[in-house]
């Protein structure tokens, strides 16, 4: 599971805890008033064939019909205890077969990332992630809208999340023939780097640095595809670098 998913299933666990001690609350009423309303019965009946053998004197009222009434009164009390619980249970209950639906905030995944597509922006967002709150804070939108669990997958749908695809044509790892230097904006590499970090899986400075060469080298040709860019997991093979 991811922290979204494992945070869901918590929350369905507690709740299956929760209605299973009420559940077992509500038999041990329910064996309660049974049992008092039995032994009342058996009371009656007792009385009504055997008699009652207190000794009381003429024009004294029994103490067996103060204990009846008492029994009365104590299950028409948990009587009622035992609906008002059914009521609370029937209103809180989860149908297990009933599909769940996670219903996660939506307010990273709706805010709106302007896409940076020139030299001066990208200087300005290099400066800005210097400050840690800028960075949680971007680094949290990202997250929010990217779909995938690859360290490199989500590297490259962040890629596209803040970048403009023809201003990447103008830049090149190491800034050759003109191109803006990529390697000097730290802040951004660190950004990408904490990206693509998935639980024990670290993202070395090697990994960035072949990503980008990778990504920036592919940016003409990228630039004329329409729609969403799909990452593709290949496996590791050497070309010649033309930088």
């Amino acid at each position: 599971f991811d922290i979204r998913e494992k945070a869901a299933f918590d929350k369905i666990l507690k709740q299956k805890i929760f209605h299973a001690k009420d559940r077992l609350r509500l038999q041990n009423l329910q064996r309660s008033a049974y049992r008092i309303r039995n032994t009342g019965s058996m009371e009656s009946k007792k009385d009504s064939t055997v008699g009652c053998h207190c000794a009381v004197g003429s024009g004294s009222e029994c103490p067996c019909t103060a204990i009846g009434i008492e029994i009365c009164k104590q299950v028409y009390k948990l009587t009622k205890t035992v609906s008002d619980l059914k009521n609370q249970r029937y209103e809180n209950v989860i149908i297990p077969n009933q599909r769940q639906t996670l219903v996660m905030p939506t307010t990273s995944n709706d805010e709106i990332i302007p896409l940076i597509s020139s030299q001066q922006q990208l200087h300005e967002l290099n400066e800005k992630l210097a400050l840690t709150e800028e960075f949680n804070r971007l680094k949290t939108k990202l997250e929010a809208k990217i779909t995938v669990a690859v360290g490199k997958q989500r590297m490259h749908e962040a890629l596209y999340l803040i970048f403009n695809r023809l201003f990447l044509v103008k830049c090149s790892w190491s800034g050759r023939g003109g191109k803006i230097e990529f390697r000097r904006f730290e802040n951004i590499l660190r950004l990408f780097a904490g990206i693509g970090e998935i639980g024990l899986e670290p993202i070395s400075h090697s990994d960035i640095e072949k990503f980008f060469k990778t990504k920036l080298q592919n940016a003409k040709s990228n630039a004329k595809k329409t729609g969403v860019i799909k990452s593709v997991c290949r496996g590791e093979f050497k070309r010649k670098s033309k930088e």
